[in-house]
């Protein structure tokens, strides 16, 4: 039996190899390595790639959602409605008309964090304005972005008060500075009305003595 010598079974591992590379290829595995193991990597340099890679999933996770989970989760909600599933909606959903879905997954958190990012180098901008007129903050939510900081890193919001709550505290604070703020200023008409009197008072009496003193100068002429 002869065999054919010229077989180059290196052939074989290369097309498995160009295989693997294109499946690598084809799920993103080259361009979401962020290589965080380089030690000499600053945050920057991982920040900027996690901003690349978010950008890259963007539409292909964006499909995934409009177009297969979107329909997934409301047809499976539906039926579960129909068949009474769930207890009676809060009014508040029944107010709102419509069902809104938020993902929770870690790339979806992912995502997000570009919004939070976004927010500080707004605050980081503004800064120095708001150093020269403090009314420019006027044009800053604080309450929402804290909520939005919240919801993106994912607090539980068991944690977090209600803007009822918020406004309730706050109204409770004013009150108090209100009150503390009217006793100071009864404190310090009390203590201007005890340094008045007793001047008022030896004024009153220089006077008398003025006028008792004209009048007996008068009476001897």
């Amino acid at each position: 039996m002869i065999f054919n010598q010229q077989i180059r079974l290196d052939l074989s591992e290369s097309e498995r190899q160009a295989s693997r590379q294109r499946i690598r290829e084809a799920f993103y595995v080259d361009q979401l390595s962020l290589g965080t193991n380089n030690p000499q990597m600053t945050a920057t340099e991982v920040n900027a790639r996690q901003e690349q890679a978010m950008t890259m999933l963007g539409p292909m996770l964006g499909r995934l959602q409009s177009e297969f989970l979107q329909p997934l989760i409301m047809r499976v909600f539906n039926i579960m409605r129909r068949r009474g599933m769930f207890k009676a909606p809060p009014q508040k959903l029944l107010d709102h008309g419509r069902l809104v879905v938020q993902y929770s997954s870690l790339i979806a958190k992912a995502q997000r964090q570009v919004e939070l990012k976004a927010t500080n180098k707004f605050m980081e901008f503004m800064t120095p304005f708001a150093n020269v007129d403090q009314s420019v903050l006027d044009n800053f939510d604080g309450d929402a972005a804290c909520r939005l900081g919240a919801k993106i890193t994912g607090m539980p919001q068991e944690i977090i008060r209600d803007k009822a709550e918020v406004d309730k505290i706050r109204k409770a604070r004013a009150d108090a500075q209100k009150k503390a703020q009217e006793q100071l200023d009864q404190k310090h008409q009390a203590d201007v009305t005890a340094k008045t009197l007793p001047a008022l008072s030896q004024a009153q009496t220089a006077q008398q003595k003025l006028m008792g003193g004209m009048k007996g100068g008068g009476v001897g002429g």
